[in-house]
């Protein structure tokens, strides 16, 4: 999995988007 790192972000942006469409 050499995107881990990537997707670990792209996952925290994903979680972020989410926590703020409130």
């Amino acid at each position: 999995m050499q995107n881990n790192a990537c997707s670990r972000k792209h996952s925290m942006k994903k979680d972020i988007d989410e926590f703020t469409s409130f």
